[in-house]
């Protein structure tokens, strides 16, 4: 069986400078281009993910601001005159997906003047644009494209970058019979859509991260195709498409609470990147655990991680959703403070009265602020796909007190209402399967002898002598314990709450997993 590892952090690249190509100019102008001259300078290239960006918008931005566009044919190829442009170049790709807006970038040092010079775009290339960024110390690559110009890039950092990001993929590219593995340049190389170097991206998922404090995205992470993270220590390996796993994948999608940790973090873990010890030795079946730090029901999908799942999971898949302690982060302040603001934004769901709550989305216009409405999307998305959706209540808070009670009921915001109850009220309107997990840690954890001591042995609360990360002034030390999340036997008791949870339903579309598990 397979399980997604702990999320890697990515060291930054060098200090980036710029380079300008001799007797070319800049001015600030945009336009929007056709088929270029014969002897104009142009840029082309192909837009794909391991399949076309069909009729992508592109956008290409130089170094003094200027801006010119074009649109990417069905094939994902496309063609734009960038004469006069001063190099380096930013390529930006976008296209509408079901759920949200797909970016991905590709950058350029220099352009062969009166030529052609190939710029692809797709994953890779977004992940050495981000390192660009990362140097130059932006928050990703939205922070580059909203600078609007490259000042700051030489082809020698873009060139490290390069060789960066290839690492991560080389062991693939050899695999797949790509003789230059070692020297491929995923932006200059010629490709099309179908051939070697477009099946390794195919294996490829890719997503920005989201830092909560400000609202805003920022680097790019790299995935296998079992959403395990790329880093030194875990490259792509290739997998024809024969081989790739094609047994029951357990899905769960929800926040910090489920989610995967580094190893400079332990022993804090999600109880979804335990979960994979509740399946039976021999279980024609893995577990793939997209939960993220942070998210909430709603910015799951507006940050592109809902599509990952949807683009993915099969008929007879399950997919398990739990969310709340993000989607409770509406603001309390009158005026509200910028973070509440900034929550309210992106994360903010109300789990009030149905009755009112679409009048929110008139200042966010296509959002849903009712978390109700949110997790439905999940579970129509399931069921329209074949598989089998699972929601679970969030697990519960400790309290300082050791007095364990419902801790997901809030009165903040403007349909101030109970979390929990939301996610119980949706699951019987819809005839869903469903596990309490709030009830069920309030239980386990107020059970214990002596809950206010006994439960720290559970969430994060560590000795610094032991886990020198865990230092006096951080939280998840002894002397100030992370109430919130868990290190590893907690996460492995939660994900055994769940698996109970499961095994105890008499609902007839769990009965297949319910067989699967310990």
């Amino acid at each position: 069986m397979y399980y997604t590892a702990m999320t890697l952090r990515r060291s930054v690249a060098a200090v980036l400078t710029t380079i300008a190509l001799a007797g070319c100019g800049g001015g600030g102008d945009s336009a929007t281009t056709s088929a270029p001259a014969a002897s104009a300078t142009t840029l082309t290239g192909v837009a794909a993910t391991g399949k076309a960006m069909a009729s992508a918008t592109i956008k290409v931005y130089d170094a003094n601001g200027v801006v010119r566009s074009t649109t990417a044919a069905a094939s994902g190829s496309y063609s734009v005159d960038v004469t006069g442009m001063t190099p380096p170049l930013l390529i930006v790709a976008t296209r509408q997906t079901d759920s949200h807006v797909l970016e991905l970038t590709s950058i350029v040092a220099t352009v062969t003047a009166g030529g052609s010079t190939n710029a692809n775009v797709n994953q890779l290339t977004d992940r050495i644009v981000s390192d660009v960024a990362s140097a130059n110390a932006l928050k990703g690559v939205p922070a580059l494209i909203a600078q609007g110009r490259t000042a700051g890039i030489t082809p020698a950092q873009i060139t490290t970058a390069t060789n960066d990001t290839r690492a991560l993929v080389q062991a693939a590219l050899t695999a797949a019979g790509i003789s230059n593995a070692a020297t491929l340049d995923p932006v200059s190389i010629k490709m099309v859509v179908g051939d070697s170097f477009d099946k390794v991206l195919d294996l490829l998922r890719s997503n920005r991260g989201y830092e909560s404090a400000t609202g805003t995205y920022t680097t790019t992470d790299l995935f296998d195709q079992r959403y395990m993270p790329l880093a030194s220590t875990y490259p792509l390996t290739w997998e024809t498409p024969s081989t790739v796993f094609s047994g029951t994948t357990i899905y769960v999608v929800g926040d910090s609470t489920a989610s995967n940790y580094e190893s400079k973090v332990a022993p804090r873990e999600g109880w979804g990147q335990r979960f994979h010890e509740k399946l039976k030795a021999g279980a024609t079946a893995q577990v793939m655990n997209l939960a993220q730090s942070g998210r909430s029901s709603r910015s799951f999908i507006n940050e592109g991680w809902f599509q990952l799942v949807k683009d993915n999971i099969k008929a007879g898949d399950y997919l398990f959703i739990q969310f709340g302690h993000n989607d409770e982060k509406c603001g309390g302040s009158t005026p509200a403070v910028a973070r509440d603001e900034i929550d309210i934004a992106n994360l903010c769901t109300y789990p009030g009265t149905e009755a009112g709550i679409d009048a929110v989305t008139a200042s966010k216009p296509g959002q849903e602020y009712s978390f109700r409405k949110s997790l439905k999307k999940y579970v129509d998305m399931a069921r329209a796909k074949g598989a089998t959706p699972v929601l679970l209540t969030p697990v519960t808070r400790r309290p300082s007190s050791g007095v364990f009670r419902a801790s997901h009921v809030t009165t903040k915001g403007a349909y101030p209402g109970d979390y929990s109850a939301a996610v119980l009220a949706l699951a019987a309107a819809e005839d869903v399967a469903v596990v309490d997990v709030d009830a069920a840690s309030i239980s386990f954890f107020g059970g214990l002898a002596t809950p206010a001591t006994d439960s720290l042995s559970y969430y994060l609360a560590v000795s610094e002598l032991t886990y020198p990360y865990y230092t006096p002034a951080t939280t998840g030390n002894i002397a100030k314990p992370d109430n919130t999340h868990f290190q590893i036997q907690g996460a492995q008791k939660v994900g055994e709450l769940v698996a109970t949870g499961v095994k105890a339903s008499a609902r007839a579309d769990l009965a297949a997993l319910q067989a699967l598990l310990n």
